[in-house]
């Protein structure tokens, strides 16, 4: 173990993502924050698709449960949760020794205890190409080096802020539909981010880990969605706007947002961000169901409804 040790000391720095990741919601929250219920409209806060987490770290909220399925990505939150300092003292050592061979040399390892797993995982993430996290079939990390000059590997003053907000959260390695235990009324606020139902073979990115999402995945969250919905649970889900899955969700009315930065839109693609939805299930499809006209439940809008045509779709 490295001898290297580090404390705290005030900080007036805001917790924000500590992670670079694939479709994370950053650039987006100027145009998110319209939708969120307000604070003190919800006590606990759910995020079964964890991530780079940029919606938790924008709400910072007072309770909270994060989930995902990637047991790796849990362990780094639970390590920067539980033992920041000496996750902090190892990716000062790896800070220090950074060059290609010794990426290389990292990437091809899995052992370590969790704490060693935790560190590497962040080192990779912040020298890796675009930040991106992508396993093979065997569960090996396999993205290459990026073009960094200087990368930003250990940020002491960031992750002391970051384990401070998560100590009134609870971390967990578990699929999406978990949630279902734990959201039961009006007092909880569910974000679902999944991984995007594809807009054509080329963007068929739709896993970062060894379990892909597939079209039976999206049903079945959509069957959550729906399902939370009914209970009266505060809920918000993003997806692609296409065919597909718009076969799940009647849009009533809707108004163009600029994307954050300069973007041509696109026919198929948008990101829908309707108010809040109040669902009536007449019948929940079973499972394996693939739809062919709209959901066999009515949607019945409850508010004013937004679109972002540019790459996603959000629905409330």
């Amino acid at each position: 173990m490295h001898s290297l040790a580090f404390s705290p000391a005030p900080s007036t720095l805001s917790p924000r993502p500590f992670l670079k990741w694939a479709g994370g919601k950053g650039q987006l929250i100027s145009q998110y924050r319209a939708f969120f219920p307000k604070s003190q409209d919800f006590k606990t806060y759910y995020e079964p698709f964890l991530g780079g987490g940029a919606i938790f770290f924008h709400l910072q909220p007072q309770t909270s449960c994060l989930m995902d399925i990637n047991s790796e990505l849990v362990n780094v939150y639970q390590c920067i949760q539980q033992e920041v300092s000496k996750v902090i003292a190892l990716l000062a050592m790896h800070q220090a020794k950074h060059c290609k061979e010794y990426y290389y040399q990292m990437r091809s390892r899995a052992d370590g205890n969790r704490l060693e797993r935790a560190a590497r995982l962040i080192y990779l993430n912040r020298t890796c190409f675009n930040g991106l996290y992508r396993e093979n079939s065997r569960g090996q990390f396999n993205v290459p080096i990026g073009s960094y000059k200087n990368p930003k590997i250990c940020y002491p003053e960031l992750l002391y802020t970051v384990s401070d907000l998560l100590q009134s959260t609870e971390i967990l390695c578990s699929p999406f539909d978990a949630v279902l235990e734990k959201a039961t009324g009006s007092s909880d606020f569910v974000y679902f981010d999944p991984p995007y139902y594809p807009l054509s073979a080329t963007s068929n990115f739709t896993s970062y880990s060894r379990f892909a999402f597939m079209e039976a995945d999206q049903i079945r969250l959509q069957q959550a969605f729906a399902e939370l919905a009914g209970r009266g649970v505060k809920v918000m889900l993003s997806n692609s706007d296409c065919p597909f899955v718009r076969e799940f969700t009647k849009i009533s009315r809707s108004t163009r947002l600029a994307p954050s930065a300069p973007s041509t839109p696109t026919p198929n693609g948008g990101e829908k961000l309707p108010r809040f939805w109040s669902p009536r299930p007449k019948s929940l499809p079973p499972k394996g169901w693939r739809p062919r006209s709209w959901p066999p439940w009515n949607l019945e809008p409850m508010g004013s409804l937004g679109a972002i045509e540019f790459s996603r779709c959000i629905y409330v």
